[in-house]
């Protein structure tokens, strides 16, 4: 077990988007008021400012600085666990360095998410995911699938790894990201009662099949990020094993979300629409990352105001 006093997360992950005025600037005004709305939801467990979501790749340093402090500060005045990222490609030093700048923000793990190739040797990838202790931070696992450093393939962490990392006294969680069940289960059934295992991907009808295999304390959301509000009724129906609350937020909320319009337009793009069709920031981005057509718009909203409609509602 690990020795961190870091909560054990129980309830919804909710990853922090990213905002951007059409001139180009970061909106850290609606970044704020967003991030204020979820930690007021008593449904919110922990608030994670991430490396896809959160748009690090298109922040410069110093603003990804920004963000993470803007957000710690909200978790801490709403006492909401916070978990924030670095930028990415960084060398070990650089993070250790960027580590020691943001510890003091009050930030309860840094994600850590290895940026190189893997050439089946684990010792560097356990060396990195180390760089948060040298600054007094715990760890959190970015474990999304490693680029072969043989073929340049996709592939899932080898368990051999995944269970060292999980074992090193400053790691207390992991983003289990494979999207692979068989990896997943595993993970649970190992370790979720011991840290946190935060799960992605497969929405509320995947985490409600793991309740009832292996149970889950937590995963990272997707759709209630438009509209927070039926939180802390949706976590309680998986978990209690309501099938009928769950299928019903599946029917009227989530399916026609993901199949509709995540589906043909992929996760960031049709979340920036949905964000900004309820009034959550403006339509914009910065480039080379694309925003949803005139055309792509007219056809997904329709169903992106029955699902906030029906978010609403629940």
């Amino acid at each position: 077990m690990n020795d961190s006093h870091m909560r054990h997360i129980h309830g919804i992950v909710f990853s922090i988007p990213m905002f951007f005025r059409r001139t180009g600037a970061m909106d850290l005004e609606a970044l704020q008021a967003y991030v204020e709305r979820l930690a007021r939801n008593p449904g919110v467990s922990c608030l994670y400012a991430m490396a896809y979501n959160t748009r690090y790749l298109q922040l410069s340093v110093d603003e990804i600085k920004a963000v993470n402090r803007l957000v710690c500060e909200i978790g801490r005045a709403h006492a909401t666990a916070v978990i924030i990222g670095h930028p990415l490609g960084m060398t070990e030093r650089e993070l250790v360095r960027y580590c020691e700048d943001v510890a003091d923000f009050g930030a309860d793990a840094m994600s850590v998410l290895y940026p190189e190739r893997y050439f089946g040797q684990e010792e560097p990838v356990l060396s990195y995911l180390r760089a948060p202790n040298h600054a007094g931070l715990k760890t959190i696992v970015h474990e999304m699938k490693l680029v072969s450093g043989f073929d340049g393939s996709l592939m899932d962490w080898p368990e051999t790894l995944i269970d060292q990392a999980l074992t090193l006294p400053y790691v207390v969680g992991i983003k289990e990201d494979s999207k692979n069940d068989a990896l997943t289960e595993r993970v649970l059934s190992r370790y979720r009662a011991h840290t946190n295992v935060i799960v992605a991907g497969g929405g509320k009808a995947r985490a409600h099949q793991l309740a009832g295999k292996t149970g889950i304390d937590t995963w990272l959301n997707g759709s209630l990020m438009l509209n927070p509000r039926p939180a802390s009724r949706v976590y309680q129906a998986i978990v209690d094993r309501d099938t009928d609350t769950v299928q019903r937020y599946l029917e009227t909320i989530e399916r026609p979300y993901f199949e509709q319009v995540v589906s043909p337009l992929g996760w960031h793009v049709a979340h920036k629409l949905a964000l900004a069709l309820a009034g959550q920031g403006e339509l914009a981005e910065r480039l080379p990352m694309p925003c949803a057509t005139r055309e792509q718009r007219k056809a997904a909203e329709p169903v992106i105001n029955a699902v906030l409609q029906a978010m609403e509602a629940f």
